[in-house]
Order: structure tokens, then sequence, then C-alpha cells
């Protein structure tokens, strides 16, 4: 794969969040905001990819979810989860009015389909109340690793990556969870495909 930037020039491979910055923006959150954030940090869901997640996608017993593919909404791709998440997913789901299997795990307060992940008919985890959970995470916190000043959705994707390059998985596997191929996962994962064995 062709990994040069602009002008020919190799592109920088900026880190990803730290899994202290992580553990900081979980602390910030609710927790309805909770899940949202930790089913995004664990299956490295897009955000349209993670609104279109049904209850019949979530496979309790073998703790994995399965996941539509970015704009290809025929094809899906299946990812673990933690048995802690698998928890809490099972939790929510007794809770709510809507958990039949064709309903939608992050609805809208109608049971239907939301833009961006919700659980309520408010809109849990709008672009500015992601913006104001990772102030609060980056208050009083280390200046090393970096962080991104501006918060995105795309960072808990690339933290679910960058984890997954961490438990030792190889680049084939990764590139599978995540949708992409091998040196796209490993770009956002924040490592160098060159120096990186699958």
């Amino acid at each position: 794969m062709n990994t040069n930037g602009r002008n020919g020039t190799k592109p920088t491979i900026t880190p990803p969040m730290s899994r202290e910055h992580y553990d900081r923006l979980r602390r910030a959150a609710n927790e309805k905001e909770r899940l949202v954030i930790d089913f995004a940090a664990q299956t490295g869901a897009r955000a349209s990819e993670q609104s279109r997640v049904r209850w019949r996608d979530v496979h309790f017993d073998n703790r994995t979810v399965r996941i539509s593919n970015h704009e290809f909404g025929s094809t899906f791709r299946t990812v673990p989860i933690s048995s802690a998440l698998c928890a809490v997913l099972a939790d929510h789901r007794q809770k709510s009015e809507f958990n039949s299997d064709d309903d939608f795990v992050f609805h809208t307060g109608r049971g239907t389909k939301a833009r961006r992940p919700n659980l309520t008919g408010k809109r849990v985890l709008t672009a500015n109340r992601f913006g104001e959970i990772h102030a609060s995470a980056i208050e009083g916190g280390p200046s090393a690793p970096p962080i991104p000043a501006k918060p995105r959705w795309h960072d808990l994707r690339r933290f679910a990556i960058r984890s997954w390059f961490e438990a030792g998985l190889s680049l084939t596997t990764i590139a599978a969870f995540a949708g992409v191929s091998s040196a796209g996962a490993a770009l956002l994962s924040g490592f160098d495909p060159d120096n990186h064995d699958d």
C-alpha cells in the first residue's frame, strides 16, 4: 500500500488516545454515556456503524457483536467484546422498552435509528457533550502522552485498534475487526506498518 502523504512524503503517524486518557474519559461520563463510549472503544465501530447495531447483532453466548460494514450494509464483521461490556448490554436490554431482536441497541426515544448512537430520547452523546466530557477528562491530567485538542469519535475507534495491537493480535485479524486494510489498521493504531510483523 502506498503510505506516501502529500508531495510524496510519508504521513505523520499520530499517537492514538492513551489508556489513561480513555479511563479519565470514562470517569467523566455518566452511566449511559459510558456504555456508548465503551462499545465504540471495544468494537472500533464507526459512529454510523454503531447506530445500526440491533439486538440480534449482539451475541451474548460467545461475547461478540456483528457490525455492518461502513457504506456496505449487506456485509458484516464480527468483533469480540469483554464480559463486563456484555453484562452492561444485557442489563440495558432488560431495562429498555426496545429490546426485541429487531430493535436498535442505541436508539432515539421512539426506538428508531439515530444519526449518532443514543440511549434515550435526548441525544446522549452529541458532539458538544463529547467535547464537554473530553474537557473534563483532560483537566489536571499529565502532559504526556499527548491528548487530542479536539475529541472525535474516530479517537475511540483508533483506541480499539491500538488495544488489539497491544493484545498481540495479528495485523490480519485487526484489519478484519476494524473493517480496513492491514496497512490502514496499522496507520490508525499509530504504529508504523513497515515496522510491524503480521
